[in-house]
C-alpha cells in the first residue's frame, strides 16, 4: 500500500507544525517575558511602559493569527492524511475543537482565558497523541519496526514533556500573582517553554522521519 494520502496529509502537518515552533520561540516566549518586565518595571519608570505596551499587543496579535494559522494547516494534513489512516481524523476533529477554544478565549474574562489555556493545551497533546499515533499505525502496516519502535519513543516523551508543561503552566500563574515571587516566576516560564520546545521537537522529527519513510515508499511503487 502506498499511503500517498498519508505523505501528502504528513508533509503539510509538518509544516502547521514549523509554524507553530517558530511561533513559540519568536512570538510566544518574548511576550510572555516583555508582559512580566512590563508589569514589573512599568509603574516605576525603569521601563519603557508605553513602548512595551504597544511591541506587546502587537506580539500577541500576531501570536494568535500564527496559532490559529498553525492549527488549521495542521488540520488540513490532518484531513488528508485520515483518507490513508482513521486515527487522523481524530486528531483532525480535536483540532477543530482547538481551533474554536482558541478563538473563544480571545473574547472572555482573563480569570477564564486561563483555564481555556490550559483546555487549549490538553488538546493539543491530544492532537498530538494521535497524529503520532496515525504514523505508529502506518509504520507498522509498512512493516518499519524501526521507525514504529521510535515512534513509541516519541511519543512517550512528548505525552512526558506536555503534561509537564502544563503543570508549569498552572504553577506559573500562583508565582506571577505575587510580586516577591517574580522571578521563581519568570525561571517557571523560561522551563516551561524549553520542555515545550523539546516535546515539539522530538514530535516534528518523527513526521520528518515519517515523510522520508513514505517518500521511499512512493518511489518504489
Amino acid at each position: 500500500m502506498r499511503f500517498s494520502n498519508a505523505y501528502k496529509g504528513i508533509k503539510i502537518i509538518f509544516v502547521g507544525e514549523i509554524i507553530g515552533v517558530l511561533l513559540m520561540v519568536c512570538l510566544e516566549f518574548p511576550s510572555t517575558i516583555l508582559q512580566i518586565f512590563t508589569s514589573l518595571f512599568g509603574e516605576s519608570g525603569m521601563f519603557e511602559f508605553a513602548v512595551s505596551s504597544v511591541v506587546t499587543n502587537l506580539m500577541t496579535y500576531a501570536s494568535q493569527f500564527f496559532e490559529l494559522l498553525s492549527f488549521v494547516v495542521v488540520m488540513i494534513g490532518a484531513i488528508i492524511a485520515s483518507k490513508d489512516e482513521k486515527k487522523f481524523r481524530e486528531a483532525a476533529i480535536v483540532i477543530a475543537i482547538t481551533i474554536i477554544g482558541s478563538m473563544v478565549k480571545l473574547f472572555i474574562d482573563i480569570d477564564i482565558n486561563m483555564i481555556l489555556e490550559i483546555v487549549v493545551g490538553v488538546l493539543g497533546l491530544w492532537a498530538v497523541v494521535a497524529v503520532l499515533q496515525g504514523c505508529i499505525n502506518i509504520s507498522d502496516s509498512c512493516k518499519e519496526e524501526d521507525i514504529s519502535e521510535k515512534g513509541v519513543k516519541a511519543l512517550k516523551i512528548v505525552i512526558f514533556a506536555y503534561t509537564a508543561s502544563i503543570i508549569l503552566t498552572l504553577s506559573t500563574q500562583f508565582f506571577m500573582s505575587r510580586v516577591s515571587l517574580l522571578v521563581i516566576g519568570v525561571v517557571i516560564v523560561i522551563a516551561g517553554a524549553i520542555v515545550q520546545i523539546t516535546a515539539y521537537m522530538f514530535y516534528i522529527v518523527h513526521l520528518s522521519r515519517m515523510k522520508k519513510m513514505l517518500k521511499v515508499k512512493q518511489s518504489q511503487e
